[in-house]
Order: structure tokens, then sequence, then C-alpha cells
């Protein structure tokens, strides 16, 4: 009898996990709950991943809940009693059993985490793109388990669909070539599912010039399933980053100017750097590990500070700045669902456009001249003194200047915009602390000669010939 039960069984799961029923004795058999948790798993694609299921549709994975797994459980055990005939083992089938089936399935399929997507995959609605190193294009292929897809993105791929008629009634309305092709290449770079450029994007200037709307169009395309919303002053809090799980992109929406300035600055380095990130999840005590591999756009309507110590360099290494400086001649209600309805595929195609552009230029996103002055200037005007003596003071035994001497140069250097107009006395107050800071020591002198009067200055040092900062 155990035999013919064999033979109605799946010959490869019977050698993992034993016939589908086992004698029990008496002439009675009993189920074998691993062979039918085996076979769970071979008629379906799932995954179990720390406490929840995910099944495989045929283009990305999904959660479902344990009810429709128990449901596909009890339904395989119904064609198998009725492709074999063996009727008396219905009454077998109960909630218990399915119970214990689904758990020892649950081992089976378990993962500590959900496995991550290849980096260079774009999963659109009706193809997966792959990123090829020798073509440096993107190429089409189907859809697989293997991918570790989890979200599409909420348009199809269509590529002879052309986007002239987003660039002229979206972004040459506000924005120059230099910039829009900088946008172009962030937004694109965050299609993937990392981004090792990097860099941040920060969209600042007026209300109402297409900043926040060029943002929901790429969240829009992305799907929520994989956008983050940042509170930049929030992030140190224990769980201000509970929520992260396969989110690839991060947004600070309407961010106050100063959001940069906070304790929660330092986690925006880390975040776009490659940092590891260490985050305490919700109602568990368990703590998990994160890698700094985000895209990250800051959208503010307000100047926006810095706070840094030195030079600033580790800002000026990281920030892609995009001033909105004109408004759109009318607004239009629902503009990003009749741009997606209507330009979708096209919107993507540029996206994409500016993704291979970063590839092929391994993860940099160059700046041009004016595009590098405009970041230097913003990052200076945080810390305005503190930049103009580490540029512009320099040790020299015998040489000496006054502090008014200084204050002029430094509003001779002002002249361009590169450094913010101070009032004579604020300048003095910042000098002598930021010299400290500076030159560790410096003291400053109250018999500094100039036409034969004293002023205050500082003997020793010597401020520098230059031009610009």
């Amino acid at each position: 009898m155990g035999s013919e039960f064999m033979d109605h069984g799946n010959s490869e799961l019977a050698s993992r996990y034993g016939n589908p029923v086992e004698p029990k004795g008496n002439g009675s058999f009993q189920i074998n709950q691993r062979y039918f948790a085996g076979s769970l798993l071979a008629e379906n694609h799932l995954r179990f991943v720390v406490n929840r299921w995910y099944i495989f549709d045929g283009k990305c994975w999904h959660p479902v809940a344990r009810a429709v797994i128990i449901k596909k459980t009890s339904d395989l055990f119904t064609q198998w009693i009725q492709s074999t005939g063996y009727l008396s083992l219905q009454s077998q089938i109960t909630v218990s059993l399915l119970t214990s089936i689904e758990k020892i399935a649950q081992s089976f399929a378990f993962f500590a985490e959900f496995p991550s997507m290849d980096w260079r995959l774009v999963p659109c609605q009706n193809t997966v793109l792959r990123w090829d190193d020798v073509s440096a294009e993107f190429v089409p292929e189907e859809f697989s388990p293997e991918q570790n897809v989890r979200f599409l993105l909420a348009v199809d791929y269509a590529p002879n669909t052309d986007y002239e008629e987003f660039k002229r009634n979206v972004l040459e309305e506000v924005l120059g070539v230099d910039d829009s092709q900088l946008l172009q290449r962030y937004l694109g770079a965050a299609l993937l599912p990392v981004n090792l450029t990097e860099n941040f994007l920060l969209l600042q200037g007026i209300g109402g010039s297409s900043k926040s709307l060029l943002v929901r169009l790429l969240v829009e395309i992305l799907g929520d399933g994989r956008v983050f919303d940042l509170n930049i002053k929030a992030l140190g809090h224990d769980y201000e980053l509970s929520g992260l799980d396969g989110q690839t992109l991060l947004v600070a929406s309407e961010s106050a100017g100063d959001a940069l300035c906070s304790s929660g600055a330092s986690f925006i380095k880390k975040m776009v750097g490659g940092d590891k990130i260490q985050t305490r999840l919700k109602y568990i005590n368990e703590k998990r590990q994160l890698c700094g591999n985000y895209s990250l756009i800051i959208v503010s309507n307000e100047q926006t500070a810095f706070h840094y110590e030195g030079s600033g360099e580790e800002w000026r290494r990281r920030l892609l700045p995009i001033f909105f400086t004109k408004r759109h001649g009318k607004v239009i209600k629902g503009l990003v669902h009749q741009l997606l309805e209507q330009h979708g595929a096209g919107i993507l195609n540029w996206l994409l456009v500016g993704a291979a552009e970063v590839l092929r230029l391994q993860w940099q996103i160059p700046l041009t001249p004016d595009q590098e002055i405009r970041r230097d200037r913003l990052i200076a005007r945080s810390e305005p003194v503190r930049l103009f003596i580490e540029n512009c003071i320099g040790l020299s035994a015998g040489d000496d200047f006054s502090s008014e001497e200084a204050y002029t140069r430094y509003c001779e250097l002002g002249k361009d915009g590169t450094l913010p107009i101070l009032a004579r006395e604020a300048f003095f107050r910042q000098f002598a602390v930021k010299m400290l800071e500076v030159f560790p020591g410096a003291t400053g002198s109250n018999n500094i000669r100039r036409d034969k009067r004293t002023s205050r200055g500082y003997r020793g040092y010597k401020l520098k010939e230059r031009t610009r900062i």
C-alpha cells in the first residue's frame, strides 16, 4: 500500500522528505507533513522572511497573509486526494494539520532578510531593464523570481516614446540646459535600487517653480513602496528610521532652511556616503544595520544653511544644488497625474537617459564651473568668516594685519556674492572666535601701527592676495 502512495507522489520530493503518507500500523496511514510542505513550495514561489510570507506573482514578490498560504495547502491536499482517489484521507485534513504544515514550510523557505535586487535592474510594468556593462545600455529581459523584485515602476517601458513635450512644458520654462541635465542624471540614477554617486540633490527656490512637481513625478513612477519620507531634524531619534525596509529613495519635502544644521545632519552624509547605519525596530528589542547607498532629495523654499567644522569639504563632495528662480506661467491642478497619463513612458525614457549617463561615468555626476561656484557659495554662506580666514590668512613671521584691513578684504571678496554681507561689528566678533579655531593660540594685539595710529589686529600673520574664494 505504501508503494502505491509513493507512485502518486513526486519522486523527487519523496526522495527528500519521504512518501506522501506513511504506514501507521493496523492498516492505517498518516500524512507526511514534510512532504506536503515541500510540495507547497514546489508548486508556488514562496519565501518566508523574518515573520512574513512573500509570493512571486509572475513579475514581483509581494507580502501575503498566512491564511492564504494555509488555503493553498488545503487546495493542494484536495487536488492530491482527488488525483489519487484516496478519499478516506480527507478526514485527516484539519486546520491543525494545515497550520502545522504551514509552519514546517516556514522553516524550509526561511530568509533572515529579503534578498537584495541586483543594482543593475529597473523593473517596469511590462519588462525588466538590466544595465549591460558591455553595450553600456539598458537591455530588456523577462521577469523571474531570482531577480528579487519587490516593487514595479508605475509605467511601461516604451523605447520609442519621446519626451520633448515634457521638456518644453515642464523643464525649459524654469531651468537652463545644464541644470536640466544635472536633474536628469540624479533623478535617473534614483531609478536604480542603489545609488553609488555619494551625492544628494538639493532643490531650492521659490514656490510654484516645479521643484516639488518633479520630485512627485519620480515618486509616482517609483511607487510608494520605494520611497521614504525623511524628517532630517528627527534623524538620530531611536525609531525615526525603523520604517526603512526596501525603500531606495529618501525625500525630505519642504525642508526647513536650517535642517542641515540640526543634529540629524550627520546622518545625511552617512545615508548617501556608503556608511553603515544602525536602526532600532519598533515593538521588538532588535536593531538592524543598513548601508547608506540611498538616493536623497531635499526640497526647500528657504535659503539652506550647513553646519560643518573646517572647510565644509564633506558637504562639497556630496551636495548637488539646483536653484529654482522662475515660476511657471500657470498652475494646473492634477498636473502630476496628467503628465504620467499622457507622457509616463516618455518621462521614464528621459530618466533612463540620465541613469545611463551616470553609469557610463562610473557613478560620477560632474558639475559645470558655474554649478561648482553656486555650490561653494551656498556652503560658504553658513561659515563665511571661517572660510575667509582659511583662504585669505596665513602664518608669516614678521608680518601683521589689522582687523579693519581684514574686514575690507572680506567685503571686496563678497562683492561677487560668494560671502554674505556682514556688519563691521558682527564681522569682528566672529573673526576673533574663528581665528582661534583655525589658528589655535592666535591672540589679537592692540598695537598694530597703521597711519601713525594703533589698531587691533594680529602679529605673525598676513593677508593673502586672493581675488576670489
